[in-house]
């Protein structure tokens, strides 16, 4: 979830910085820009999601690796691809 929400605030402010022009100076109350925000961030879930699935898996692998696990399931004589099957299922 947390990189999720990192992904959907960077993709937000690459959004937001293309109306930036016509967002400011327009004497917009907060709750409109709130608004704005919203919804652009609904507009980017789609293309965050597999960003988010695919950094987290990174990370967590490269965790894995780092502290030797994936060596260990690999000496229990599982695959590294029977490994990676429940991230690409989901």
């Amino acid at each position: 979830m947390l990189t999720f929400l990192v992904v959907v605030f960077i993709l937000l402010n690459i959004h937001m910085l293309k109306y930036f022009d016509d967002i400011i100076g327009k004497d917009l109350g907060w709750d409109v820009i709130g608004q704005l925000l919203f919804y652009f961030a609904i507009f980017n879930t789609p293309v965050a999601l597999p960003l988010a699935v695919l950094l987290s898996s990174l990370i967590t692998f490269g965790n894995l690796g780092e502290h030797f696990e994936l060596t260990a399931i690999k000496s229990l004589g599982i695959s590294l691809l029977r490994s990676l099957l429940p991230i690409l299922g989901l």
